[in-house]
């Protein structure tokens, strides 16, 4: 159940995925290569976005997940590498917290 790449019917592997990505490694290692996020606009301090909306940090990308559960990710250039989180992330000088009660996320601080 660890590889997305079975011969199961294609709704188990999108559940199997789904449910992996709440265990990191496992999410990481067997469904991370197959989303891979194009970089958008540079970040700025203060800017909010809402879910399905990105921006780059240099060579990585903030995203905010679609999924109705208010995860956001800082995504590494090699589309694999992912810092997520439901309150915030912060990595190096970047910060970014989630807007209470929302969706939303506020880019706090840039390196």
């Amino acid at each position: 159940m660890s590889n997305c790449r079975s011969q199961a019917s294609v709704p188990f592997v999108s559940l199997a995925c789904g449910v992996l990505a709440f265990t990191a490694a496992a999410y990481l290692a067997a469904c991370g290569g197959d989303d891979m996020v194009e970089p958008g606009d540079a970040c700025s301090v203060g800017q909010v976005l809402g879910p399905g909306q990105q921006c780059s940090v240099g060579e990585e990308t903030f995203v905010v997940e679609d999924d109705g559960l208010g995860l956001a990710c800082l995504i590494e250039s090699d589309g694999i590498s992912r810092l997520c989180g439901t309150r915030e992330v912060t990595k190096g000088n970047f910060a970014a917290t989630n807007i209470d009660d929302t969706m939303d996320w506020r880019i706090d601080s840039m390196p």
